[in-house]
């Protein structure tokens, strides 16, 4: 969900029209990143690390559920999109540990943060993210 004031609306089109309550929308997107890892200190049995990239979104389908107020009643409106591309418009940073468990096996766990250098989606929505990647790493 996205609060109207989260949502670019196209001046002059229809839903600029609209008094907008709530967005819902369920959107198929191909995310492609570009990263480069650097490694901080890498002792017998710990590596630290830190990544930054920017990755490009590619929105396959975007389809939006409008909700909005008209003469004191509520109304829907559903809309789907097509085509939207956004280069380079996440920036990613990141910073990890991985242990060590054998010769080739590492455990890590990577705190990261994602956040917008442009909207995304019909509507522009500045999408943030952040969380923890965790997973074991292979080194040859």
């Amino acid at each position: 969900d996205a609060d109207p004031n989260q949502y670019y609306v196209k001046p002059g089109s229809y839903l600029s029209t609209l008094q907008l309550t709530t967005i819902n929308a369920n959107c198929l997107v191909y995310e492609i990143p570009v990263s480069l890892r650097f490694i901080l200190r890498e002792k017998s049995k710990s590596l630290f690390f830190a990544t930054a990239g920017l990755s490009t979104y590619f929105m396959k389908r975007e389809d939006y559920n409008y909700n909005y107020l008209r003469n004191g009643s509520n109304y829907s409106y559903e809309k789907e999109f097509q085509g939207n591309q956004h280069p380079f418009s996440i920036a990613g940073f990141s910073v990890g540990y991985a242990h060590k468990l054998n010769k080739r096996l590492f455990l890590f766990a990577e705190p990261y943060i994602q956040m917008p250098l442009q909207g995304i989606g019909e509507g522009k929505v500045n999408l943030f993210s952040s969380g923890i990647w965790t997973g074991i790493i292979f080194r040859k």
